[in-house]
């Protein structure tokens, strides 16, 4: 009987259709979307020097073959939940498949300040492969990179400046190899005696020479056109159709104009509030002074936690009395409060919400 059985099994699937099997075993978006992320994550981790020509094409194959396992699947078959997952992944693949080739545009314009491009990553990707160091061709190669950049350190003060944008990413490169450089040194040294005999001399040299190259390329932009203030933010002017493609990806309907319309409508709206607020607590419209008012209106030292305890339960009463959302038990039980340090005030000068009020 049990030989019946699993001969019958194995006539089944004999004769069902590739395809049908394929749309079954497709049919969990979520199951493909867990293993993406671990595709992604484990080549993240193989190819770590993510501005190289190594990384930009081994990921331009993941981006390009997973849209089209996804295009392989009936989106119409799928139900609900599994179309929202599948159209998340869709746009979470284009979305990297489209930075990845802008930054495959920017490495290229600025690959000719790169020391050593491709011997280096031939260094890095043989590492990597554990293959066996020459200690003396190491060492060589080790002082050409840095006559190299070297060179390419002296030139720059000849070179027209960067935008801040451009020599971030440029400095970003260097410190990527640099650090891939010293990783590869740190396999070998100390465990293959001939490459740690030669190799220690030329690796300080290299690395000191990429460290003060990298600092300089990072400067190297004009700093008074290029002023910032302290979050160091410098605003990157992309165009109206620049911004609709981002804004697409994050599945925003709304062009630029519609948003700064919609910002102006919900900016009068508050400052309308405001006033309303200002004029309750016997202001008038000096909505300034209000401010100042409300802002000296504290509870004694040691007596914050009680007010954070009541504003909670003042929240939850609010929003259940209007039937405006349905708070879980365990939301309100397991709620709970914690110190702001005061390096955190100077971020977070107020509070911070969530299952941990801070």
């Amino acid at each position: 009987m049990q030989n019946l059985i699993l001969f019958s099994v194995a006539a089944v699937l004999a004769f069902t259709p590739q395809k049908e099997l394929s749309a079954q075993v497709s049919s969990s978006v979520e199951d493909l979307i867990t293993i993406y992320r671990e595709d992604a994550g484990a080549l993240s981790r193989k190819y770590a020097v993510e501005h190289s020509e190594q990384y930009i094409s081994r990921f331009s194959d993941l981006y390009s073959d997973w849209l089209n396992r996804l295009g392989e699947i009936n989106f119409r078959e799928l139900d609900r939940s599994s179309q929202v997952d599948y159209l998340l992944l869709k746009n979470d693949l284009e979305r990297s498949q489209y930075f990845l080739q802008a930054d495959q545009k920017r490495f290229n314009e600025l690959k000719k300040y790169i020391p050593a491009p491709q011997s280096v990553m031939d260094f890095i990707t043989q590492r990597r492969s554990g293959v066996s160091m020459e200690g003396k061709q190491v060492a060589n190669w080790f002082n050409a990179w840095n006559t190299e950049t070297e060179a390419l350190h002296a030139a720059l003060k000849n070179t027209t400046v960067f935008s801040k944008k451009d020599a971030g990413f440029l400095a970003n490169i260097i410190e990527e190899r640099r650090e891939a450089i010293e990783e590869a040194y740190e396999f070998y040294y100390g465990y293959d005696p001939d490459f740690t005999w030669w190799v220690e001399e030329p690796f300080n040299a290299l690395e000191t020479s990429l460290e003060e190259y990298e600092e300089a390329v990072q400067n190297h932009f004009d700093q008074e056109k290029e002023q910032t203030d302290e979050s160091g933010i410098v605003g990157s002017p992309i165009g109206e159709e620049e911004i609709i493609r981002r804004l697409g990806f994050e599945m925003i309907s709304y062009n630029p104009q519609q948003l700064i319309d919609i910002a102006n409508e919900q900016y009068a709206w508050t400052y309308n509030e405001m006033l309303k607020a200002s004029r309750e607590i016997g202001y008038g419209d000096d909505w300034k002074a209000a401010l100042e008012h409300v802002k000296k209106t504290y509870v004694p030292a040691g007596e914050q936690p009680p007010l954070v305890k009541d504003l909670a339960e003042e929240a939850v009463t609010f929003l259940e009395e209007r039937d405006l959302l349905t708070i879980p038990p365990v939301a309100k039980e397991s709620w709970r409060m914690v110190m702001l340090s005061p390096e955190w005030q100077k971020i977070a000068p107020f509070f911070l919400g969530g299952e941990v009020v801070r």
